[in-house]
């Protein structure tokens, strides 16, 4: 029965997080800019006074993922319909946008040369400039 309350517990707890209210966060590196995506829109904050930068409207189905680059100039999004997006953080600009086949955790490679989609076990690359899946 112990058990069984903890397990309870835990699964309140995951369901009023950020991610299942439909809402991710991410800073940037430098950490003076926050990108938080809610449903459709990907809306860049700067940190230190709140001000929105700028809303990006670039996907049709609700954002999963977002991950800033190491020197924060791009910012990558997937979606439920497993759409990958990559944006320049200063224009709000799409750059590429492709189909993943599935959804995950996005980051950057260490050299910032590919983006990572990782699901479980399953891991794709995709080059950063162009959007093609790195095999």
């Amino acid at each position: 029965m112990k058990h069984l309350h903890l397990a309870l517990a835990m699964a309140i707890l995951v369901m009023w997080t950020p991610a299942a209210l439909g809402q991710f966060k991410v800073t940037s590196p430098d950490g003076k800019r926050l990108a938080t995506a809610k449903d459709k829109v990907i809306t860049l904050t700067e940190v230190e006074t709140q001000r929105t930068i700028l809303r990006i409207f670039g996907h049709t189905a609700e954002i999963t993922g977002l991950s800033f680059s190491r020197d924060g100039k791009l910012l990558a999004s997937i979606d439920e319909s497993h759409t990958l997006k990559m944006y320049d953080t200063t224009a709000g600009r799409e750059l590429w946008g492709v189909k993943a086949n599935f959804g995950g955790r996005l980051s950057f490679s260490q050299d910032g040369s590919t983006l990572n989609v990782e699901s479980g076990h399953k891991i794709k690359k995709f080059n950063v400039e162009t959007g093609a899946e790195v095999h």
